[in-house]
């Protein structure tokens, strides 16, 4: 919570507790609504502590700012501005330099590196699904699930797909309505 919402909380709470003490006359409500106004009184100590702080940091700074100004000689701003020109051209040819510089011959590494993965990947595939034609089922628990299945399942879908114009359409091995 931040300190203007937990002031204005405050300021909520002792005029509430205010109101009930002025139409009840309890002495609780009393109590309570001193006890707040001295957290608001806290309240406001702080900020102006705070506030002072502030104050005088800035006047610091201040002076300090004067005081770098009055020693900033034309002869200094003269240097300061020769040293900016001097880093503006050291800049200028860097950049020249470094945009004419050659391509670096790593530059598809990560393409490569990815076929290479690739490469690698492929024939594992091929070898595990040539040791597991089952599929994994055998490995990671009792899946019913097989490779033939689903070759099964891909070869049915794509033997029978269905044209809004010309209806159902299949391939010469299965003819026009998919598997026999």
């Amino acid at each position: 919570m931040d300190e203007n919402s937990h002031f204005r909380k405050l300021l909520d709470t002792y005029r509430e507790m205010y109101v009930q003490f002025a139409t009840t006359g309890s002495q609780q409500y009393k109590d309570a609504y001193e006890k707040v106004m001295e957290q608001i009184t806290q309240a406001i100590d702080d900020r102006k502590k705070h506030s002072e702080t502030e104050s005088q940091t800035l006047s610091a700074f201040l002076s300090e700012y004067t005081n770098d100004l009055n020693s900033l000689t034309p002869e200094r701003v003269q240097e300061v501005s020769d040293k900016a020109a001097a880093a503006s051209e050291r800049y200028k040819q860097l950049a020249v330099t470094s945009s004419s510089a050659p391509i670096a011959s790593d530059t598809g590494s990560a393409i490569l590196l990815r076929f290479g993965i690739l490469l690698i990947l492929l024939p594992l595939f091929f070898l595990l699904g040539f040791y597991y034609p089952g599929g994994f089922g055998g490995i990671f628990g009792d899946s019913q699930y097989t490779l033939q299945m689903a070759a099964n399942a891909a070869g049915r879908a794509a033997a029978s797909v269905y044209s809004p114009r010309f209806g159902p359409m299949g391939s010469p091995r299965f003819g026009p309505f998919g598997s026999p």
